[in-house]
């Protein structure tokens, strides 16, 4: 069980909060993947995270215009609608 009191949280100047371990479930793959070439050590995993906040910040609004669902997906999640 995870202490939420005592744990690392980010908060941004938008307003949003997230504990440390919630911010990193919360990543798009595009972002994890981001984070993951980032250099190992907490100080650099801290560094990526709080340079912005990842549900408003300039990775959000680049990926405006990206659909939800890939090309490659829309037949198979079609099908599982059926």
């Amino acid at each position: 069980e995870v202490q939420l009191v005592s744990n690392t949280f980010y908060i941004f100047p938008c307003g949003h909060t997230f504990h440390s371990h919630c911010i990193v479930q919360d990543l798009d793959p595009e972002q994890k993947a981001k984070l993951d070439s980032e250099e190992t050590g907490s100080e650099a995993v801290n560094n990526y995270l709080s340079r912005e906040c990842p549900y408003c910040g300039s990775h959000m609004i680049e990926m405006i215009d990206k659909p939800f669902i890939n090309d490659e997906d829309i037949e198979r999640i079609a099908k599982e609608w059926e």
